[in-house]
């Protein structure tokens, strides 16, 4: 959770894509993610230190919110995602943070031990679609993990693209399906083109069933529909990767109404360091 990294309320539920508080689902127009890339058996130690810092910046009264979690599979990475509805709320949050004397401490504190526990931080500023996201009405609160896909579309498909979610968005919302999820097109810190879509998930076996049966397909229009999707994907796509993430309260900073509405977002005391 680097100092440099600070914004004014979380937010991504991508079935309900957003989290400025647990009650208001109102999706934030800019996300801001930091990465951190953990060393081979750091984990704990990185951990604790985390959650030290996030309980520290509770108690220093940070202005903003941070939602942390930990990757299940791909590189062993640490993610926080912020969400704003503007720069210049970002910029608002930077200077109070600046002004104050307490967090500043905080910082001074838990930042230079990063670099026994970090091998890399990798930053990115993405924007909402709303146009090709699809909400099914899940609370954020209820979420215990994300599906993250990392899609790189090819120069010059980003319309494509968009034809093909709005496809797979129509089909979502006329079945109703139960897979919400947000997308956001990265503006910076990763390569032109580079779209994240961030599926929420209540328990680990809801992933053991196919949630688009055949109504869905139908939706889609049959077999020939589904024919035409992978030929426009075909076409766009230059890559893409899904990797499964845990959200972990205990590294974030997070509105009180979180913990009111689910125990399992309740706050634990400040780690001494």
């Amino acid at each position: 959770m680097r100092d440099r990294i600070r914004s004014v309320a979380v937010a991504l539920a991508l079935f309900t894509p957003a989290i400025i508080a647990a009650q208001d689902m109102a999706p934030p127009k800019f996300l801001q993610i930091t990465r951190e890339v953990v060393k081979p058996g750091k984990d704990l130690a990185h951990s604790k230190s985390e959650a030290g810092w996030a309980r520290s910046l509770e108690a220093a009264k940070y202005p903003a919110t941070s939602l942390g979690m930990s990757a299940q599979s791909g590189p062993n990475e640490m993610w926080w995602l912020n969400g704003y509805g503007s720069m210049a709320e970002v910029q608002k949050v930077n200077d109070a943070v600046d002004a104050s004397p307490a967090l500043t401490a905080v910082g001074a504190t838990y930042g230079p031990p990063e670099a026994d526990y970090v091998s890399n931080t990798i930053g990115m500023i993405a924007r909402f679609r709303d146009d090709i996201s699809y909400s099914s009405g899940t609370p954020m609160t209820a979420v215990r993990f994300f599906l993250v896909t990392r899609v790189v579309v090819r120069t010059g498909m980003g319309d494509q693209f968009t034809e093909a979610r709005k496809l797979i968005k129509a089909a979502h919302e006329k079945v109703k399906a139960a897979d919400g999820y947000g997308i956001y097109q990265v503006t910076a810190g990763a390569p032109a083109g580079t779209f994240l879509i961030f599926s929420g998930r209540k328990s680990l076996a809801e992933l053991d069933n196919d949630p688009h049966g055949p109504a869905y397909v139908a939706a889609l229009g049959g077999p020939e529909g589904q024919k035409k999707l992978t030929d426009m994907q075909i076409a766009y796509q230059a890559s893409a990767s899904t990797d499964l993430f845990k959200l972990d309260p205990t590294i974030s900073v997070l509105d009180k109404s979180w913990a009111a509405a689910d125990p399992f977002w309740k706050r634990k005391a400040v780690a001494k360091k």
